[in-house]
């Protein structure tokens, strides 16, 4: 540990001693009155650190960055059949004048037991103080269907997530403080292995960050604590994690167009009631920005290193040009990686349901290798066109026990092993004066495994997925939006599991007193698919309730 503690020192130290300006650079977006803005009211506390909290293994398709404006809340109609979740949402909004609304209330009820209650509440105790309360409750309680050729059962499935925020401005910098909270109650299938299961966990943690543009340093560090406990698992029981972070960025411009920059991560993982290894990882992401009148470019790496469990060693790319032309058009390249930690919350977050058996080495994204194009030929219309290639060396994917004609699995478990895929897909949407919208995404990915033995894990990984939405708006005061999302699974061999087929549809009216009453239906064609390994989404899922702005 003291080796450890030496590397940190004398990388934070020359972090601050060669460090330059690198958020301008790489937040820096291209300015499109046609964009989509959207508003998190979560980063009204949460410090701007890049790529310190990578989760989705999968491609992303880069939304515009949300700005510090006034907000209104967002009646966002979310679908009801897809639980337990385990991330806390974003309770987002569009830009509003100042006189918007801080707080939010949401609360609903349907068919299976489906219920769901959203509070939100962002209060600015002065200038330089604000609180903010975010809760979050939802689940279902009634019958589901089992594969085909079985009878269905009664599931209840409910999650909790909380989570209290406040920040402070002091003249040069910001300093925050945050704690969350998250407990998932749910059962198994019948006859599995065990009947029910419960997630507790929480945590809380503090940042600073500098505020003055004039310092020659820009700095943004924050250490914090999480818990996390599974009650039954294959082997053990009451299985505990925890897990001390620590993340920061320090930088500084050498020039008006030129800048440098190091980010560090640590995290501390310790285990109880279960023979898993206490273990170190490291990563630290150096990078260089250059931006031109048309052009930016990033230069940079990922150094990631393990003590105490793998003690591997990976380094990847950290590279990314972008050049606008013609004022509404951006071409780009990009190549990227990084350690996606199989800790206990994103193991929930792949598969609530699967049994954890054996300790998960974390996940490196060797390359994700990229280029695409993005658009705003007309106002009001939004184009992106990307395709790239990606390598995970010990990813992850929960896999049935057995997978036969009988559909008995004794239970899920997770297998890992190394995969690779190449990926193609565009995403468009387009408003027409507050009357309608429209908007639509579409993947295509072709997975491989690197031995046969890993097939498996392949089964439930997406060949091709979308999404369609259209958005009305008849009256001023009445939206409704109907939608279809699907995904496709890859073929492997002679097994392929049945695609996601969800059509969806939702309706809000907004009353006097800032009252909303909303409907929303999943599934209505009632089709039989799975999001998860084994388990079967809910049939037709309706729910109805109000909401209220404050």
């Amino acid at each position: 540990m003291n080796t450890l503690r030496t590397l940190i020192a004398v990388c934070f130290a020359a972090a601050c001693a060669y460090s330059v300006q690198a958020q301008t650079g790489r937040s820096e977006q291209v300015k499109d009155s046609t964009l989509n803005r959207t508003v998190v009211v979560e980063q009204e506390y949460i410090p701007h650190i890049t790529d310190v909290r990578k989760m989705d293994v999968l491609p992303r398709v880069e939304q515009p960055v949300a700005t510090s404006r006034m907000v209104r809340y967002a009646d966002e109609l979310r679908p009801v059949s897809r639980v337990p979740s385990s991330a806390m949402p974003s309770y987002s909004g569009n830009e509003e004048q100042p006189d918007a609304t801080r707080g939010y209330l949401q609360a609903g009820y349907g068919n299976r037991g489906n219920v769901e209650a959203l509070a939100s509440y962002l209060l600015d105790i002065s200038r330089k103080d604000r609180l903010l309360l975010q809760a979050d409750f939802g689940g279902m309680s009634g019958k589901r269907p089992l594969p085909v050729g079985a009878s269905d059962w009664e599931s209840y499935d409910y999650r909790t997530r909380v989570v209290l925020g406040y920040s402070h401005d002091f003249a040069r910098l910001s300093f925050d403080v945050n704690g969350r909270f998250g407990l998932s109650n749910f059962n198994y299938r019948p006859t599995w292995y065990n009947g029910k299961q419960q997630f507790l966990s929480g945590g809380g943690e503090v940042g600073v960050r500098s505020t003055d543009a004039s310092l020659p340093l820009q700095y943004c560090i924050r250490t914090g604590f999480d818990y996390y406990q599974r009650q039954n698992d294959l082997l053990h029981h009451d299985v505990q994690q925890g897990k001390v972070h620590t993340v920061g960025e320090v930088s500084g411009a050498m020039n008006d167009l030129h800048s440098v920059a190091i980010g560090f991560r640590m995290d501390n993982f310790f285990f109880q009631n279960v023979p898993f290894k206490s273990h170190t990882t490291l990563g630290l992401s150096p990078h260089f920005d250059f931006s031109g009148e048309n052009w930016h470019l990033r230069a940079g790496a990922n150094v990631d290193m393990a003590f105490g469990y793998g003690k591997r060693f990976y380094v990847s790319p950290d590279v990314e040009g972008r050049y606008t032309f013609a004022g509404r058009y951006v071409a780009y390249v990009r190549a990227e990686g990084g350690r996606h930690t199989a800790d206990f919350s994103r193991l929930e977050e792949l598969n609530p349901y699967a049994q954890l058996d054996t300790q998960p080495f974390h996940t490196y994204e060797q390359l994700n290798a990229s280029v695409g194009l993005k658009a705003a030929p007309v106002d009001g219309l939004w184009l992106h066109f990307f395709g790239g290639y990606q390598r995970l060396r010990d990813d992850i994917e929960a896999v049935a026990s057995t997978l036969s004609g009988t559909y008995h699995y004794d239970w899920v478990s997770f297998m890992q092993g190394d995969t690779q895929n190449a990926y193609a897909g565009f995403a468009l949407r387009y408003d027409y004066r507050r009357l309608f919208a429209f908007g639509g995404d579409v993947t295509y990915r072709h997975w491989d495994a690197d031995e046969a033995s890993c097939d498996p894990m392949l089964y439930y990984k997406p060949m091709v997925e979308g999404n369609a939405c259209l958005e009305v708006y008849p009256l001023s005061a009445l939206q409704v939006r109907v939608g279809f999302r699907g995904v496709k699974r890859e073929k492997v061999g002679f097994v392929q599991v049945d695609p996601v087929c969800d059509l969806y549809a939702e309706l809000a009216y907004e009353l006097p007193f800032r009252l909303t009453i909303y409907a929303k239906g999943d599934n209505l064609i009632n089709r039989r698919y799975q999001y998860y390994c084994a388990y079967e989404a809910q049939g037709v899922a309706l729910l109805g309730g109000l909401s209220f702005r404050f």
